[in-house]
């Protein structure tokens, strides 16, 4: 579908779903709070060594709840 120049988006909470999407957007509290691959995400988190989309998603949303604290 890409290849044709369609884009298809897709809603969820289970981040082994969001692994297979070419782009994500983390939205927390109502704003997009992080953009690019699930790889580029993941190089988001710098707590572990090679971190998943899941703690990827809880680091986001940690540095986002200390910002705004």
């Amino acid at each position: 579908m890409v290849q044709h120049g369609i884009s298809i988006v897709v809603t969820t909470h289970f981040m082994d779903e969001a692994e297979n999407c070419d782009e994500i957007s983390l939205v927390y509290k109502g704003k997009v709070r992080a953009t690019g691959t699930p790889d580029d995400l993941k190089k988001l988190c710098t707590n572990y060594a090679e971190p998943t989309l899941e703690q990827a998603f809880i680091s986001i949303v940690k540095r986002t709840d200390n910002e705004i604290a």
